[in-house]
Formats: structure tokens, C-alpha cells, sequence
């Protein structure tokens, strides 16, 4: 993902994401990570190999708003 720049979440804390800039290439990238039904985050969304950072943060505010309008529940796989 690469060095994290930016964190962010909703006031009930049940939705974050993360801006990260990649060493490598020089991307930029976000993880939008939602609770599941016992409380832990799960990864519900992730944008890749941006060029800048404004276009970064659009995308994820798009992904934040769609997360948090989902009601489809993150469910953990059984192992």
C-alpha cells in the first residue's frame, strides 16, 4: 500500500480509510475498511496507482460515501 499519509473515519468509528503514497512508482493509493457484524474491520474497498493526490482523495471520498450508504454486510470467510 506504502506510507500512509492521510487517515480518516466516520464519528461513529465504524468506517476508516487510509491515504498511502507507494515508495515505488510513486502512486498513490486508499483502503476504505468497514466493521463487520462482530466489530472487526474488513477491507470493503481499495483504489490504486493514482497520479496525484487530489485525484486520490476524490476517489476515496466517492468510496467513503458509497461504504458508508452500503448495507451489504462484510462477513468473514469460515476456514
Amino acid at each position: 500500500m506504502g506510507e500512509q499519509v492521510e487517515w480518516f473515519a466516520n464519528k461513529a468509528k465504524s468506517l476508516i480509510g487510509t491515504i498511502a503514497l507507494t515508495k515505488v512508482g510513486r502512486s498513490w493509493n486508499f483502503a476504505v475498511l468497514k466493521r463487520n457484524q462482530q466489530g472487526d474491520f474488513q477491507v470493503c474497498d481499495i483504489g490504486q496507482n493514482f497520479f496525484n493526490l487530489r485525484q486520490t482523495i476524490v476517489q476515496f471520498m466517492y468510496a467513503m460515501v458509497a461504504a458508508k450508504s452500503s448495507r451489504q454486510e462484510i462477513l468473514l470467510s469460515s476456514d
